[in-house]
């Protein structure tokens, strides 16, 4: 009886001797491979040390504030692409440029790393030539391009075009015009409201002075602007803003207007 309790002692004692030498393996391969890893990492860190930071860049943020970082920040988050952490050989900054144009007020986006390891990205904003309000409903601003944007929660100074405007008209007509508006200090800071009549003639409310500018039909838009211009300069800055009630373009070769009451 003695000697089968001594067998079985033996036998369970070398049954945990066993566990034993495979939980000593175990760890010991565990520890290998953790060593291995740490190995690898560190020296791949070495050759392509991680991003430590992300910084975006509204590079025309004074004129208009359509887009703000953490817009940015938001939509590198959601696409999985934020790069922080990231070694530099993973961070895909063609993609990161791709991702953040989607957004409608992001004109352009350039992404890179420089020798902090700091990822940039800075970016130039679709920014409004002018704002229309059309009869028909439509209220949106318009690009240098015609592109229709739709954020109506920042109002930016551009001149307001009113009347009956179609997006044809607002694409082929009103963007160049605003494009050319707001590139020029003196008419960005001058002009107010455009009214579009319902047989396409053209008027023009300035900020300074009481007077309405007729254009007709919108042809020669620059050349209009040139001749008012000189007006402004040789005429009203002698004889007062107030001195004319209507100052008609619409004919090449002359000016026409109607004094104030």
């Amino acid at each position: 009886m003695s000697d089968k309790n001594n067998q079985h002692k033996n036998a369970s004692s070398g049954q945990v001797s066993w566990i034993r030498l495979l939980a000593k393996l175990l760890a010991l391969v565990v520890l290998m491979g953790y060593l291995v890893f740490s190995f690898i990492r560190h020296d791949d860190w070495n050759v392509h040390p991680p991003c430590n930071q992300l910084v975006v860049m509204v590079m025309d943020s004074a004129q208009a504030s359509f887009v703000s970082r953490q817009e940015v920040m938001g939509v590198l988050a959601k696409s999985h692409l934020n790069p922080v952490g990231k070694p530099e050989d993973r961070i895909d900054l063609h993609r990161i440029e791709t991702e953040v144009e989607k957004h409608q007020f992001v004109l352009d986006a350039q992404c890179y790393i420089t020798a902090d390891h700091v990822v940039h990205v800075d970016i130039r904003q679709r920014l409004p030539v002018m704002r229309i309000m059309s009869r028909t409903g439509d209220n949106y601003y318009i690009d240098a391009k015609g592109n229709r944007l739709h954020n109506m929660t920042y109002a930016a100074d551009v001149p307001v075009a009113t009347g009956y405007i179609s997006r044809q008209y607002a694409r082929t007509v009103l963007a160049p015009l605003g494009s050319y508006l707001t590139s020029d200090s003196f008419w960005n800071s001058q002009v107010e409201q455009f009214w579009v009549a319902d047989n396409g003639q053209m008027e023009m409310f300035p900020r300074v002075g009481n007077h309405v500018i007729s254009f007709g039909q919108p042809k020669d838009m620059k050349k209009k602007m040139e001749r008012l211009r000189t007006f402004y300069t040789e005429v009203l800055n002698k004889v007062g803003w107030n001195k004319y009630k209507r100052i008609d373009l619409q004919y090449s070769n002359q000016i026409v207007c109607v004094k104030a009451d």
